[in-house]
């Protein structure tokens, strides 16, 4: 097959990339936890200077609490038995920056198959 070698080692490359999608990851958990900084519930704003993302091979992360905020996960998902209602901001803004996050995904994996030869 002409340019057989050549596809084959491109597409080594190209797999060992798709393996290690973390820094498209990362872009996506960045555009999600830029808007879910907007949403955060704020009465001393500690909350909100807790917020951090990370991007791993199989999913973006975008964290909120700390050892001393404890109360993220409480704030996000409510909690009934104290009368707390949920609000999911991380939840919203990720569906808010759905149409953004998507592309930014297709592109950075399109970019990685562009480097395939022999197709």
């Amino acid at each position: 097959v002409e340019g057989g070698r050549q596809f084959r080692s491109t597409v080594k490359d190209a797999v060992g990339d798709l393996q290690d999608l973390k820094d498209i990851h990362k872009d996506v958990g960045e555009t999600v936890l830029e808007e879910a900084h907007s949403g955060t519930p704020r009465s001393s704003g500690q909350l909100d200077a807790t917020g951090r993302s990370a991007g791993t091979a199989n999913a973006s992360i975008i964290r909120f609490g700390s050892a001393v905020v404890r109360y993220a996960g409480v704030q996000h998902q409510g909690w009934p038995a104290h009368n707390i209602e949920a609000h999911p901001w991380v939840t919203e803004a990720a569906q808010h920056t759905e149409p953004k996050w998507t592309e930014q995904f297709k592109a950075g994996v399109q970019h990685i198959l562009d480097k395939i030869k022999g197709l």
